[in-house]
Formats: structure tokens, C-alpha cells, sequence
């Protein structure tokens, strides 16, 4: 992604602003990184991306469906443009 963020700063920003248990929404998901860093920090995240073809790159960094927690509930949406 030609803006991703480093995990180190996302996490301190999840950090500082929310805390354990928290939802977060990252309306601009991007490659992940806001979703990686609420994961570690134990916040649930809503993340939104109007470029679908990040999907995979998310999946792929958050090791979707094989390492999360059963609590975690996972969608993943295509829109398409009406």
C-alpha cells in the first residue's frame, strides 16, 4: 500500500486513544495496519476499504480464519458500484 502506516505508530496512536475491549473504526482500512494494531492491543476494529484488491493483503496480514479467537467475528463485503 503506498501509505501504509508503521505498526509502532498505529499501535501507540489504538493506544492512546482507546482502550482494552474498545471498538475502533478505521473508515480508510488501506492494507490493515489500524486492524493489526487493535488486534494486539485487544480492541475490536471495523475497518472500511473502497479498494477491494487490499482485501486480500488484510486477510493475508491478519492470518484470517486461522489463528483468530473464536470471539471474533469476521466480514469481509464486496460492494459493487451501482
Amino acid at each position: 500500500h503506498p501509505t501504509q502506516k508503521p505498526l509502532k505508530v498505529m499501535e501507540n496512536i489504538v493506544a492512546k486513544a482507546s482502550e482494552p475491549n474498545m471498538l475502533v473504526l478505521d473508515p480508510f482500512l488501506g492494507s490493515g495496519t489500524a486492524m493489526v494494531a487493535c488486534k494486539n492491543l485487544k480492541r475490536s476494529c471495523i475497518g472500511v476499504e473502497i479498494n477491494s484488491k487490499y482485501i486480500e493483503i488484510i486477510k493475508k496480514r491478519l492470518n484470517w480464519g486461522s489463528s483468530l479467537s473464536n470471539k471474533i467475528e469476521w466480514e469481509f463485503r464486496v460492494e459493487k458500484n451501482v
